[in-house]
C-alpha cells in the first residue's frame, strides 16, 4: 500500500506539480493472500462441510504443507519429511507437526490408498471441497495455496523473523519467501 501511495506522490510530483522530470520505476510486490481468522472460522460453521474436512483444512494451515507432499512426505514420529524428489524445492525438507495433524494425515493417506481414481484426482477432491467451501463465504478469488500463504503470515506475525518463516516453508531463498 505504501508503495501504491509513494508511484501516486511521483507520478503528480512529475505530471501536476513539474517537481520531478521523469518518475523512477517502482517494482511492485506481490502479497500473498490469506485467510484471516474470521475467514477461517466462517469456513468452519459451513453445516455443509465435514467434520474431516474441517480437520483436514485445519492440518494445513498449521504446517505449510503443499496439497499433495502429504501423501509424498515420509511420516517420523512428529515430522514430514520430504526428500528431494517429493517436493517442489528438490531439498531434503522437515516440516513439524503437532500430535493432532498425525491421524489427520494418516486417514487422508487411508483415503487414497481405497480411492479407485487416479493420485491427481483424488487430491484435487480436497481442492475442489475447500474451492466450494470459499465460495459458500464469498471468498472465491482465494485458492487451496492460500492455506499455506495463511500458515507463513501467521509465522511472520508471532515471529517477526523471515528466516523462521523461510526455513518452515521450505523455500529455496529468503527472497522467495
Amino acid at each position: 500500500m505504501i508503495l501504491i501511495q509513494l508511484k501516486r506522490l511521483l507520478n503528480w510530483c512529475c505530471d501536476t506539480k513539474e517537481i520531478i522530470s521523469t518518475v523512477p520505476k517502482i517494482k511492485m510486490i506481490k502479497i500473498p493472500s490469506y485467510l484471516t481468522e474470521s475467514d477461517f472460522s466462517e469456513i468452519m460453521k459451513l453445516d455443509c462441510l465435514k467434520p474431516f474436512y474441517m480437520e483436514v483444512f485445519m492440518m494445513y494451515s498449521e504446517t505449510c504443507i503443499r496439497l499433495r507432499e502429504v501423501f509424498n512426505g515420509k511420516l517420523v514420529g512428529s515430522w514430514l519429511v520430504l526428500m528431494p524428489d517429493d517436493n517442489k524445492t528438490g531439498i531434503t525438507h522437515e516440516i513439524s507437526l503437532k500430535k493432532h495433524n498425525i491421524p489427520v494425515i494418516q486417514k487422508m493417506r487411508n483415503n487414497l490408498s481405497e480411492s479407485e481414481t487416479s493420485f491427481k484426482s483424488a487430491t484435487d477432491h480436497y481442492n475442489r471441497v475447500f474451492k466450494k467451501a470459499l465460495r459458500d463465504i464469498k471468498k472465491a478469488d482465494l485458492s487451496f495455496h492460500n492455506l499455506r500463504d495463511t500458515f507463513a503470515i501467521r509465522c511472520y506475525l508471532d515471529t517477526r523473523d523471515i528466516y523462521k518463516v523461510y526455513k518452515a516453508l521450505g523455500n529455496s531463498t529468503v527472497k522467495m519467501t
